[in-house]
């Protein structure tokens, strides 16, 4: 619904002009608006690991499933209020459905906004972003956004909470990179760029250019890990009933 709301009154937020322009270079208000399903296909490259993997994600308004193999199956199921994750590698009591933190779920809920399945394009923290100072990233010269949510600890004192960046091109109104840290009590805990390429229209969205490979770096309490995804497959609402994301239907594997 808020992506609705949005993209029926684009000259009316903040940053309306470059909104529009983004909105358009991704299809348009009309084309986004028609976004009912859409399946991803990846193949994904780790740093220092030679061991294929693939990602295949479905993502409706409601739900999210991702399948990853590497060779083993990995799940994650969105349906509705509830999230569940279930690893072909673990046996045992391990082996059952494991319920999704709540910090889990809001993470995968971001998946049920299609625009941002597809691009990464936050609509919901549009109108909480300050464009900052333009600036050179990747060699391109980019609009600078930001936003930099703060909340209270215990102790009622105001601690950073998340500091999102995103840089989009100045030249094509592509999204180049977004950036994300997260704080717990007031320290640093996790941080993910990624950076996109290889646009390609898509005749789905009035030939609006969708990311087909993405480069991630993420840091966290594991470490450091870099690796690039590459999608092979990109699907605007394709043929999918919604049984797909029901965990009863699996049994260690993809029925």
């Amino acid at each position: 619904m808020q992506r609705f709301n949005l993209l029926d009154s684009v000259p009316y937020q903040s940053n309306a002009n470059l909104l529009a322009k983004v909105v358009d270079n991704l299809g348009g208000s009309l084309a986004l608006k028609k976004l009912e399903k859409a399946h991803l296909f990846s193949k994904i490259r780790i740093e220092g690991n030679n061991i294929s993997q693939t990602e295949e994600k479905w993502a409706t308004t409601f739900h999210y499933l991702l399948r990853k193999r590497m060779p083993e199956s990995y799940y994650e199921i969105m349906n509705g209020a509830e999230a569940w994750s279930h690893d072909d590698r673990e046996s045992g009591e391990n082996a059952k459905w494991t319920k999704l933190t709540a910090y889990d779920y809001s993470n995968l809920s971001k998946n049920a906004d299609l625009v941002n399945f597809l691009t990464d394009f936050r609509l919901d923290l549009w109108n909480n972003l300050e464009v900052l100072e333009d600036e050179m990233y990747e060699g391109r010269l980019c609009y600078h956004l930001n936003y930099f949510e703060k909340t209270l600890s215990s102790a009622n004192r105001t601690i950073p909470k998340t500091d999102y960046h995103v840089f989009i091109d100045k030249e094509n109104f592509t999204i180049v990179s977004t950036e994300k840290t997260e704080f717990y009590n007031g320290n640093k805990s996790f941080f993910e760029r990624k950076l996109f390429s290889d646009y390609r229209p898509v005749a789905a969205l009035n030939s609006g250019k969708i990311p087909h490979k993405i480069n991630y770096e993420i840091e966290d309490f594991n470490g450091e890990t870099i690796y690039e995804e590459q999608r092979e497959k990109v699907e605007i609402n394709p043929v999918f009933g919604n049984r797909i994301f029901m965990k009863e239907v699996y049994f260690g594997g993809f029925r």
